[in-house]
């Protein structure tokens, strides 16, 4: 074979290779197998092919469980060009395109069904029906979802099974892996604990808990579930706790007993040595022992239950005794003794310690021995017992005494002037203080240098040297400070020197004689400030410029003297001037000018003026004139000037005088048509003559007397005035113009913005016009027709009854014509209005609802809908599709233009369904559709579940939601909602507190608040105190102020539709507060004014707060302070008293700060420390309680703000418990027991007595006789209110006493003094002036039980004689004693002087010892309310009853000074 035809062979066999190879059908491109695709996301699956035939038919199945189709193609199709069938299972879930080269496959959201195997079957139009595969794995990724779970488990430790299985699967792709963890309580989780699906855990309490089971496969979020075990057991590791370890006799003290169990303990009980203890909160394991605890030893057992079982716990106590260190007392030595300090104490277990406290030097034991004591030693001395109950202490204080020393004498100044007041200051160290010192001067005492200050000030009189010294004086000694010696000196003097009057160039000669110690120097001063140091000065040839004043000074140390005398130098007048006002000595006139001569001269000169060498005017001594100038021309004029030494003239002055300017005549007012000419003239005179000039109406200036204005136009029209001016003044006259002319610029406007207004409104038209004369009318046309009738103000008004557009003009009209304005379209609109609105419309969730608004309106209205969240939405037509339960409401309509706006309601009610945790809940979704539509669910967290019912089996609220049903075939999509809103009761239940760390305090506002998690919400909340139900709140807060001390459990309660819920125990304790002391009775802790006070409720007080009283304003204080009293005290009105009254009120209203205390008034200070009687006066009312309660905190500390108090009552004072002064005749403690002068006397005077009586009952038979009228009531004024007549004023002549009993005997069961009463007449003879009554008291006087009473009847005065009455029947008490009665007053015989003067002393020494203290209070309080209930002279009647009638029961006894009844004097037989 040739080489050709061997190339040939090679080719044809090569094309014959390509040729097969060609038509051979394969796959040159293939999806990825596996393909993993996440469920929910669309899928691409692509094949691309070479098959060398044509496509016959094609078809993609599912392999997996048998084959399914998914997609097929017939050769039908094919040759029809039809498109891939998809099987109906797939349809709108899966897309196909299929050709000869490709082959597309899309699923649009993959299913977990979904994930096999595919295979694609290609078939090949040749006869052997060529088919070619090609297979790929589908996987579908989905998170993990478990299938089961185990339950919660409770377990009980050491009981049952020793361990618990905890199982947990899930399903998912790729497959989960499963781990456990531990929840923590903060919510986060420990290590993991297992990684299976089943977990074991061993029975005991360690593993309580909840546990997580937690899927995993790396799709989505891990998903997990918990499970709780709870594993319970007994009460153990019971602990009894008390508050102090350290317990002491009268504590109170607080017990807790706690113990770890589950469940939790749900009683404690607590033994007192071996007896429960019922005062307590058995189920929070608290109690406070609130009795008295005394020394001994105490067994506390506590016993804690649960469900479980019971355990118990004992804590022994032992109580101790406080220490306590009793009051000492102060020490007085003087320096160099010895004193041993013992300090009492008691307590359990002491540590007694005595301490210096300026040095703090210490020392042990109950005594302290102080040798030979010095100053050094003084001061406080502390003695402290220390035990485990607390401390205790008292101090003394220890005074040392020592003479004057140290003495510190000056003098201000040593060496002084006489006359001076120097300064002398004395002190000295001593103790006591020095209580006086003594100046002497020259060894003897000053007159008045004696004082408590050591300060002494002299004026120094007297020249020369003086000695001085100072004395001081206390109770320990005399001592006497160094000399001080102190110079006198004297000041310069200087004789009168005499003035002198020389002629200019003669000599003077002046003298200054002085004198003064040390002698002074001398100096003369000229007027012009020369000076020289001698005694004579000479001046010499004498000059006018040396006049004047001339200085003689002598100076020496204490001070200088100051003589002058003028010498005044005469010469005769020179320098002769005269001048004139007048400028450049020209005037105009009638113009006053002035002319003023002035010349040098001494003495003084006279001035005569000249005019034209005629004297004119008077002389004067001025040289000042005024002259009217009454005549024009040039005048010459001259002054001569004249004195005792000769005259002068002046120089001529020549004045010119001219005439000013004035307008003679001028054109008159002019009117004039516009267009016409008019002529102006002005005539004018003056010397030189006058400047002419027309001012015109617009400011232009003319300079000629005439002025011609042509053609005049309005603008022209007005005033022109000439003016005519020259040096000696200006001249103006004026004229007028005045141009007429027709309407013109006629312009009618209308009040309508932009001449468009709205039907039913009015409108103004306005038409104006310039015109002269005035516009005499105007008429306004409407559309050529003349309406409303002719205005002479142009002004109209309108109301718009018709839409449209309207034409107005106006016209104006005066005396020369008429003229039209232009023409002014108006366009009147309509407002807005709502003709319909769709009513309201009941739909259920998730349906289409359309809303329609139908308006009217010029222009047409622009119309929004107003959704319930305010959208706003610009259409006649709102639709709302796929509608929720948010969108439930009111809808508005708003229709609005330029006329106005319209408004109009409507609304959508949504129905949903409601369903309640736990329950089972069918959604069922019916869709039709032809071929049969593929139904699938959507729940809200996207999972799709395929078929048209959803069953949700125990659903949970995190399954509400919105829930999509999708139907879908070949033709088309379709969707709609169904709402799930799940309910369930209240659950996560907390009480939360403003208290910190478990404690309060009484008298604090707690706040409180209860929350929960719940829907529907909640509809109310509960508080609980100890079990017990206190408010129900829908705000979930309270408040309460804490007024009980102790332990208080609290819980809350949460109530919506479906249930109740109640929250967790919240338990603290209450203690005292802010109070010092705790609150006991019914007193609670609150605020008065700056502190915190235990009060009882407002409107009580007492113990218990058990004795209601009303709040007021004004409360009596009684005070004791703790000091000594003086006498002086009694005095409110002394220096001293002052002081301390001032000092009380202080510290009392600083005390009471912020209270409202306004005043404090001191009534008066007696002896007992010192006993102050205070009235408080509130500028509001308080409660007596707060007051008691302020002042008795007061007194527990000591001090009252900063002054020291031992004790204090409010509503009442301290009784008087101040040492009696029993007289001359007793003695004892109680006044009772007589002395032996006394038992004399009274054997004496018996006999003298029984004469008096028998001539007191013989004079009174007598007056009886008489007709006197007997002692009865009357008004009498009071003759010595403040008790200061003497003795001697008592008993003289005409004043009559009698010193009786007061009809009253002590029969020992009453127990009080009685009161007496002084009186003094006014009258020669009380005794026989009929209508006496007792009126008032100046003294008062307390008698102890069993004395004889006294009465002082003089304090009276006349009045009307009352009608006879019956005699007075004697009252049933005194029918038991020895008692005469006296029914009228009789004159006492008069006694001796020296009788009277005997017991005159006797009465005065004990009227006058008790007068100071008793005098005021009974005066201001119980003698002025008498006179307000026995004396009423201006109602000019007596309240009591005559002599004659039976006392009514509430007179009191007879002479009793605060009854009203009648008043019987009966003497002791």
């Amino acid at each position: 074979m040739s080489f050709a035809t061997s190339i040939v062979f090679l080719i044809l066999n090569f094309v014959s290779f390509l040729s097969e190879a060609e038509s051979q059908p394969i796959f040159i491109k293939e999806p990825p197998s596996p393909s993993l695709v996440l469920e929910g996301n669309e899928l691409f699956l692509q094949w691309k092919s070479t098959l060398g035939e044509s496509l016959s038919e094609a078809r993609i199945d599912l392999l997996t469980n048998g084959p399914t189709n998914v997609a097929a193609l017939s050769a039908l199709d094919v040759f029809l060009k039809r498109p891939v069938h998809i099987d109906l299972a797939f349809v709108g879930r899966v897309a196909a395109n299929i050709t000869d080269t490709q082959t597309n496959l899309t699923f649009f959201s993959v299913n977990r069904n979904d994930s096999g195997k595919y295979r694609l079957q290609l078939v090949l139009d040749n006869a052997a029906r060529t088919k070619v595969n090609s297979e790929v794995e589908i996987t579908v990724l989905y998170p993990p979802e478990f299938t089961s779970i185990s339950d919660d488990v409770v377990l009980v430790e050491g009981k049952g099974d020793p361990s618990v299985t905890l199982e947990c699967t899930a399903d998912g792709e790729p497959t989960p892996n499963i781990t456990w963890t531990r929840v923590y309580d903060n919510g986060s989780d420990g290590g993991v604990l297992a990684t299976e699906s089943q977990f074991v855990l061993e029975n005991n309490r360690t593993n309580s808990g909840t546990y997580r089971c937690t899927a995993y496969n790396g799709i989505g979020t891990a998903p997990n579930r918990t499970v709780k075990v709870e594993v319970n057991f007994k009460p153990e590791i019971v602990k009894p706790l008390v508050n102090d370890s350290t317990v002491c006799e009268g504590d109170v003290i607080s017990i807790t007993c706690s113990a770890d169990s589950r469940p939790a303990v749900h009683t404690y009980q607590l033994f007192e040595n071996g007896i429960l203890v019922a005062d307590g909160n058995s189920s929070a394991g608290v109690w406070i022992v609130r009795r008295d605890l005394k020394e001994g030893n105490f067994s506390y057992r506590c016993v804690a239950n649960n469900t479980i079982s019971t355990s118990e716990e004992t804590v022994n106590i032992t109580v101790k005794v406080p220490s306590k260190v009793y009051p000492l007392e102060n020490i007085t030595v003087v320096e160099g003794e010895n004193r041993t300090l013992t300090c009492n104490a008691s307590g359990s277990m002491l540590t007694v310690t005595w301490t210096e406290v300026s040095t703090g030097n210490q020392s042990n034991g109950i005594m302290r021995y102080l040798a030979n004591i010095s100053r050094n030693d003084a001061g406080e001395y502390k003695c402290e017992a220390i035990n485990d109950c607390g401390n205790s202490s008292a101090s003394t204080f220890l005074t040392v005494l020592y003479k004057p020393e140290n003495f510190k004498f000056t003098v201000s100044k040593s060496t002084v002037c006489r006359g001076t007041v120097v300064t002398f200051n004395c002190s000295a160290e001593g103790i006591p203080a020095v209580d006086k010192y003594q100046l002497l001067e020259n060894d003897s005492p000053v007159s008045d240098g004696s004082n408590s200050l050591g300060m002494w000030s002299r004026n120094m009189s007297s020249g020369g040297v003086s000695i001085y010294k100072c004395m001081a004086n206390n109770s320990a000694g005399t001592a006497y400070s160094m000399s001080l010696n102190v110079t006198v000196n004297v000041r310069s003097s200087i004789e009168e020197i005499v003035d002198q009057n020389v002629t200019e160039g003669k000599n003077v000669t002046l003298t200054c004689n002085v004198s003064g110690i040390p002698l002074p120097m001398v100096t003369w001063t000229t007027p012009h400030g020369h000076s020289t140091a001698e005694k004579v000065l000479v001046v010499t040839n004498i000059s006018r410029n040396q006049a004047g004043e001339y200085k003689c000074e002598a100076s020496n140390d204490c001070g200088n003297a100051i003589e002058t005398a003028i010498i005044n130098v005469q010469y005769e007048p020179d320098n002769v001037q005269l001048t004139s006002s007048a400028r450049n000595n020209t005037a105009c006139k009638g113009e006053v000018i002035s002319f003023n001569c002035s010349a040098d001269a001494n003495p003084a000169v006279t001035y005569q003026l000249f005019e034209n060498e005629t004297a004119i005017l008077q002389t004067n001594s001025a040289g000042m004139w005024s002259k009217t100038l009454e005549k024009e021309g040039v005048f010459v004029y001259k002054c001569v000037a004249n004195n005792s030494l000769g005259s002068a003239y002046s120089m001529n002055v020549a004045v010119t005088v001219d005439v000013p300017s004035s307008i003679i005549q001028i054109t008159q007012h002019q009117s004039v048509t516009e267009g016409d000419n008019v002529t102006l003239i002005c005539n004018v005179s003056g010397v030189p003559p006058p400047m002419v000039s027309w001012v015109t109406p617009n400011g232009e200036r003319v300079s000629n007397y005439k002025l011609e204005v042509k053609n005049v136009s309005r603008g022209q029209a007005g005033e022109y005035k000439c003016e005519a001016s020259n040096e000696c003044g200006n001249a103006a006259d004026v004229t007028r113009i005045d141009v007429r002319f027709k309407p013109e610029n006629v312009l009618v406007m209308s009040s309508a913005m932009n001449n468009t207004a709205c039907k039913g409104k009015a409108i103004s038209f306005n038409c104006s016009a310039d015109a002269h004369p005035a516009v005499t009318s105007y008429q306004l046309f409407e559309n050529e027709i003349a309406i409303f009738n002719t205005s002479a103000t142009g002004m109209w008004s309108k109301s718009l009854e018709n839409e449209g557009e309207f034409v107005y003009k106006c016209v104006a009209n005066n005396s020369l014509g008429s003229e039209y304005s232009m023409s002014v379209t108006v366009t009147v609109n309509v407002p807005s209005s709502i003709i319909q609105i769709t009513q309201r419309q009941n739909i259920t969730e998730g349906e289409n609802v359309i809303l329609v608004c139908n308006v009217s309106g010029v222009p047409p209205p622009t119309v929004y809908w107003m959704k319930p969240n305010g959208e706003r939405v610009s259409k006649y037509k709102l639709e709302v599709k796929n509608i929720s339960r948010s969108e439930a409401g009111e809808y508005k309509c708003e229709a609005s233009n330029e006329c106005g706006n319209a408004t109009k309601m409507t609304s959508i009610d949504v129905q949903y369904q409601n369903v309640t945790e736990g329950e089972t809940v069918d959604l069922t979704c019916a869709a039709s559709g032809m071929p049969q539509p593929n139904v699938s669910w959507i729940k809200p967290n996207n999972q799709r579940v395929p078929g048209n019912v959803l069953k949700l089996v125990n659903i949970r609220r995190n399954e509400a939601g919105q829930y999509k049903c999708e139907a879908s075939n070949e033709c088309g999509n379709a969707t709609a909602m169904a709402s799930i809103d799940v309910h369930y009761k209240p659950e996560n239940v907390q009480l939360t507190t403003s208290v910190v760390d478990s404690k309060a305090s009484q008298g604090d506002t707690i706040a409180f608040n209860c929350s929960a998690d719940a829907k529907p919400a909640v509809t109310s909340y509960k508080l609980f105190k100890n079990g017990t139900d206190m408010e129900v709140n829908l705000l979930e807060m309270w408040k309460e102020t804490l007024e009980n001390r102790g332990v208080f459990v609290y819980k809350c309660m949460a109530t919506n539709t479906l249930g109740s819920t109640y929250s967790a125990d919240v338990t603290f304790t209450v203690n005292g507060g802010l109070c010092e002391q705790p609150c006991t009775g019914q007193r609670s802790c609150s605020k008065f004014g700056e502190k915190n006070v235990c009060s009882c409720p407002t409107g009580k007080t007492g113990t218990n707060c058990e004795v209601p009283v009303e709040p007021k304003k004004n409360f009596v204080v009684g005070l004791k302070i703790k000091r000594e009293f003086k006498q002086v005290y009694e005095d409110l009105e002394n220096p001293e008293t002052k002081t301390l009254v001032e000092e009380i009120k202080t510290n009392t209203i600083a005390e009471f700060q912020g209270t409202g205390l306004a005043s404090v008034k001191v009534l008066k200070l007696r002896p007992g420390s010192i006993i102050a009687d205070l009235e408080l006066t509130f500028n509001k009312s308080v409660g007596q309680s707060s007051v008691d309660a302020l002042l008795t905190q007061a007194v527990n500390k000591g001090k009252l703000g900063s002054m020291e108090v031992e004790d204090a009552v409010v509503g009442e004072t301290f009784p008087d418990t101040s040492e009696k002064d029993c007289g001359t005749f007793f003695e004892g403690e109680d006044c009772k027991k007589a002395k032996p002068g006394l038992i004399v006397l009274c054997v004496v005077g018996g006999v003298a007595v029984l004469a008096i009586i028998v001539a007191v009952i013989a004079y009174g038979l007598h007056k009886k006789k008489s007709d006197v009228a007997s002692f009865s009531n009357g008004n009498y004024e009071r003759a010595d209110p403040n008790g200061t007549a003497g003795s001697a004023e008592r008993t003289s002549p005409g004043n009559v006493y009698g010193s009786v009993n007061q009809g009253y005997h002590y029969d020992g069961t009453n127990g009080q003094s009685q009161e007496m009463v002084t009186f003094k007449g006014i009258t020669p003879n009380p005794a026989q002036t009929p209508g006496i009554t007792i009126n008032d008291s100046s003294m008062t006087k307390k008698a102890q039980p069993g004395e004889g009473m006294y009465a002082d009847l003089g304090e009276f005065h006349q009045k009307a004689p009352a009608p006879p009455t019956t005699p007075v029947k004697m009252p049933p008490e005194y029918e038991r004693t020895e008692y005469a009665e006296i029914t009228q007053f009789l004159r006492v015989p008069v006694k001796t002087d020296d009788e009277k003067e005997n017991d005159e002393k006797e009465n005065d020494e004990k009227e006058n010892d008790e007068k100071e203290n008793d005098e005021k209070e009974n005066d201001e309080k119980e003698d002025e309310s008498n006179v307000e209930k026995n004396s009423s002279p201006d109602k000019g009647e007596d309240p009591s009853p005559s002599m004659g009638e039976d006392p009514s029961p509430d007179m009191g006894v007879a002479g009793d000074r605060n009854s009203s009844g009648p008043v019987g004097f009966v003497v002791s037989i």
